[in-house]
């Protein structure tokens, strides 16, 4: 980052492959491959919104796109270490077992390497995609149009997205095709130690076109399940469908 910033490259998009050595159990080093990504930016929109501002959740998401097929559940927990800010960073999870890292580069780091802006880094194992051919799944599309139900609900501060994800998987509603994150808020309209989550979730079936009746249930089950699980509370005002 710091060589292409040199260059007059204020917007940087970079990755890079190879062996690292690591301390081994039985003392030593043992060598693994490994890749590092990084998202560097110095360059206010010229326009409003344009170019779309790269982030920590820019970053997140490509991490989850290379990490897609790794054959296994994919989880993001907040673990703080060096060389990131405190409370921005993230522990890699790949099947519960620790595979790698990320966050937002400490400014006091970046002050040390003389470089201005912002920089997102992440470094992940190569090994978790040793098998990655073997989860590929072919599935059919649907010709049928999607119903989306979406929600806001308010839940403690310290409840991550996933969790509240992994409740909405486990409930095997029928035809449902994806839930997704659309937004987190936490400001003064919220009780101190709280934030509101809005996400979708989309059904949609392969055979026809769903009718009210096949989804009418759904609201009330996701907000009973995440109310025991989460803690979790409709937000006030708030409706389901779209």
């Amino acid at each position: 980052a710091k060589k292409n910033r040199a260059r007059g490259v204020r917007r940087a998009a970079l990755f890079e492959v190879g062996d690292v050595f690591l301390p081994a159990d039985g003392g030593g080093l043992s060598e693994e491959p490994r890749a590092a990504m990084l998202f560097f930016e110095d360059d206010p929109p010229r326009r409003w919104g344009s170019p779309a501002e790269r982030n920590l959740a820019s970053l997140k998401g490509a991490v989850e796109a290379c990490l897609a097929d790794a054959g296994s559940s994919l989880s993001f927990v907040p673990k703080d270490r060096v060389p990131y800010a405190g409370g921005h960073a993230l522990e890699i999870l790949v099947g519960g077992v620790p595979a790698g890292h990320m966050g937002t580069v400490d400014p006091a780091v970046l002050e040390g390497l003389m470089l201005r802006g912002k920089l997102y880094v992440a470094e992940f194992c190569l090994k978790v995609l040793e098998h990655a051919g073997e989860a590929i799944r072919f599935k059919p599309f649907s010709k049928f149009p999607p119903v989306v139900r979406d929600f806001s609900i308010v839940v403690p501060s310290g409840v991550p997205w996933e969790k509240i994800k992994a409740v909405i998987d486990g409930l095997g509603l029928p035809n449902l095709r994806s839930a997704e994150l659309v937004e987190v808020y936490q400001g003064a309209a919220l009780p101190k130690g709280a934030k509101s989550v809005s996400f979708s979730l989309v059904f949609q079936s392969l055979d026809r076109t769903l009718e009210e009746k096949d989804v009418c249930d759904m609201p009330a089950i996701v907000e009973k399940a995440l109310g025991e699980s989460a803690g979790a509370v409709l937000r006030s005002g708030e409706g389901h469908a779209v």
